[in-house]
């Protein structure tokens, strides 16, 4: 909660106040409780969150919530995005001077609307600091059948597509769009041969959420797969 009233932030049993002031753009009504807009809620997210919460959080606004899919640039699905980065750089231009600022930038020059979901966020965090080269994000790939998909991530200079597993791209519904489980397990085993099937793809390597939060166990995945720091 953002409180523009008090001296002092503070933290209580069940709520955390921060002292900030509140612009009347940076406000907005919905469902009958003032709330901040979009931008200044990001550019709150950006300067008190951890950088891995922050980024996780931002990518998941700047991406389209209805189809939880990457969002291209000038796309009519860019349209729906709960926020956009012209957006986000208003509210800080509105806020003027923060004390924060240096963690903003670092935040901002970081998220990427393309990554499709949470999982995918954290990843791309950990690869950073683990100083792991920037893959290109959602790369579409086709085959003489037409569009395969789009990987979440991919290094062309060692031919390596990297996927993201999460579980609820096997569970929850508006994934599933319909399919049985099994059946997008089969989808998705089909689409992995059509794409190791290319000439530029040397190979493809999977990790879920254990791998994510064991770092070394992604930095052993990725090396087994050919993928090499920079030097």
């Amino acid at each position: 909660m953002t409180d523009p009233v008090v001296a002092r932030s503070r933290k209580g049993a069940t709520r955390l106040v921060h002292a900030s002031p509140l612009a009347s753009t940076d406000t907005e009504w919905r469902y009958g409780y003032r709330v901040t807009e979009p931008g200044r809620t990001a550019l709150d997210l950006a300067t008190t969150l951890p950088f891995a919460e922050a980024v996780v959080s931002l990518d998941s606004a700047l991406r389209d919530p209805q189809e939880h899919g990457p969002v291209v640039p000038g796309s009519d699905e860019a349209d729906k995005t709960v926020l956009t980065l012209d957006q986000l750089d208003e509210a800080s231009r509105r806020r003027g001077t923060i004390r924060a600022h240096r963690r903003f930038k670092t935040v901002r020059s970081f998220v990427d609307g393309r990554s499709g979901s949470p999982g995918e966020s954290l990843s791309r965090v950990v690869l950073s600091e683990r100083e792991w080269p920037p893959p290109v994000l959602q790369q579409p790939f086709v085959d003489k059948w037409g569009l395969i998909g789009y990987a979440d991530f991919w290094w062309p200079q060692f031919g390596v597509i990297g996927e993201f597993d999460g579980y609820v791209k096997y569970s929850q519904g508006n994934y599933l769009r319909g399919a049985a489980p099994a059946d997008a397990v089969v989808a998705e085993k089909r689409r992995e041969d059509r794409l190791r099937a290319l000439p530029e793809v040397r190979t493809v390597v999977r990790w879920m959420w254990s791998d994510v939060t064991r770092a070394e166990r992604l930095d052993a995945l990725l090396a087994a797969a050919g993928v090499r720091k920079e030097r």
